[in-house]
């Protein structure tokens, strides 16, 4: 597991930020099967991976193509009520 580790940050220093991903997806499905979700190094897997997402392009993030907030409506100013 700790290979699989170190090659994910070697390819995000790489710039391959999204095969980065993939390993800690994978690398933190392993863990919670085998450790569970509040063994230490599950949790370190989580931030791992939860720092690859702050850098990765919102264009290759799962859902992308959805918003995942609304467009607020414009709002308007028709003076005092």
């Amino acid at each position: 597991m700790l290979a699989i580790d170190n090659l994910a940050f070697t390819l995000r220093d790489l710039g391959d930020v999204a095969g980065a991903r993939k390993l800690q997806e994978e690398l933190l499905g392993v863990r919670r099967r085998t450790l569970g979700d509040e063994h230490p190094d599950t949790v370190v897997a989580m931030s791992n991976l939860a720092a690859l997402h702050d850098e990765s392009d919102p264009a290759e993030m799962p859902g992308a193509e959805k918003p995942l907030v609304a467009d607020e409506p414009e709002r308007r100013d028709d003076g005092p009520a």
